[in-house]
């Protein structure tokens, strides 16, 4: 009797494009589950309804879903063939991905035709030895910044936040704690700009590990992990919040030389970009690298390659961190909200009738009626 635990597991790695080796090797390796490998790919996946191929799929369930995902910014085959089966485990073939994609997205094919720029060559040795941090400013003019952090050697994104900012230092230094915190272990090193917003997370870096080749400074340029993600970024889902803002503004909704009108669309959008970016971080970690005849990349999951290196035949490098010295970094790095407390007040009054999470749908309802009641209470008191 196989547990439903371990079942949920197997559907999982299914879904995200596990191969079968890689999921029989899990399971005994690291989930303590003994199994015949013939038994799991000849028995038990097929019993849980899991099918590679000749998969039977309602057309029109596709193509509604496939609109969906294509009107709230999905970009490319790939990553909608990618979307439906990791989020509604509707698995097509690509085949029926392109042409949805060359039917339903005909613009967004001819934006994308442009040639990418070639990189220098990178090469890191293993998980956790080179962290790449860095901002993304795209959205900034609209009151949204973004910050992330990519593990260099398996492209895994480490975090992926939209703040109010991110060029705080105890803003980014609060970001590279958790994650510090979630695996319990320091970086061997990071790798950012010599920014200002940098400076306390390369202090807290180089106080535990007591090196200082363990931050690399460089321009943005150079730092080329994060900033091939950020092309990324813009294709999947950047560009379609830049074209709604655009249109809010062009409508006369939004003006973003206004104070209270940022903050009525940071109060709105933050909750449902960062759920986007929630959504994307999961396709790009369960994204499969495809292998290169030239260039530096390692083909393979990024989930995988972070959490089995011996696969890879090397091994992870971080340096582990008792719960004294992440508590005691903790304690030294408190970021207080930007949100004046007037307004902050005037937004706790309004939401009691809105939905604080609105779907996309709703979001320029919400962020009217918000402008429109937070002009009026602001100045109440």
């Amino acid at each position: 009797m196989i547990p439903d635990e371990i079942k949920q597991c197997i559907s999982k790695m299914f879904y995200e494009g596990y191969p079968y080796r890689l999921m029989h090797y899990i399971l005994e390796k690291k989930k303590n589950f003994q199994i015949s490998f013939q038994y799991l790919q000849h028995k038990v996946i097929p019993r849980l309804g899991l099918k590679r191929r000749n998969c039977r799929i309602d057309i029109d369930t596709a193509i509604s879903l496939a609109v969906s995902e294509i009107q709230n910014g999905c970009n490319g085959c790939e990553n909608l063939r990618r979307s439906l089966k990791i989020k509604y485990h509707l698995q097509i073939t690509r085949s029926l991905s392109r042409e949805l994609v060359r039917i339903l997205d005909a613009d967004g094919i001819e934006r994308r035709k442009g040639r990418r720029l070639r990189r220098r060559k990178y090469i890191s040795r293993g998980p956790n030895y080179v962290w790449h941090l860095d901002g993304y400013d795209k959205l900034k003019p609209f009151g949204i910044c973004i910050h992330g952090c990519v593990d260099g050697f398996s492209r895994k994104i480490i975090w992926l936040q939209a703040s109010i900012t991110n060029k705080r230092p105890e803003v980014v230094a609060d970001f590279f704690l958790k994650a510090v915190d979630n695996i319990k272990a320091f970086p061997s090193k990071i790798r950012c700009d010599p920014g200002t917003e940098n400076g306390l997370t390369a202090a807290i870096q180089l106080t535990h590990t007591s090196d200082k080749k363990s931050v690399i400074y460089g321009s943005s340029v150079y730092n080329q992990r994060i900033e091939r993600y950020w092309g990324w970024l813009r294709q999947s889902k950047s560009d379609f919040w830049i074209n709604h803002f655009k249109c809010l503004e062009a409508d006369g909704i939004l003006n973003v030389s206004s104070q209270i009108h940022k903050l009525c669309l940071q109060f709105v959008y933050l909750p449902v970009i960062q759920k986007d970016l929630a959504e994307l971080t999961v396709l790009w970690n369960s994204h499969n690298i495809r292998k290169q005849n030239q260039g530096d990349i390692l083909s393979g999951i990024p989930d995988v390659l972070y959490h089995y290196p011996e696969v890879y035949g090397t091994s992870d490098f971080c340096i582990p961190a008792d719960d004294i010295t992440l508590n005691f970094f903790k304690d030294q790095n408190e970021w207080r909200t930007c949100y004046h407390r007037d307004f902050k007040s005037s937004f706790v009054r309004v939401k009691s009738g809105i939905h604080p999470y609105p779907s996309t749908r709703r979001d320029n309802t919400c962020y009217w009626y918000l402008n429109d009641v937070s002009s009026v209470k602001i100045f109440e008191d």
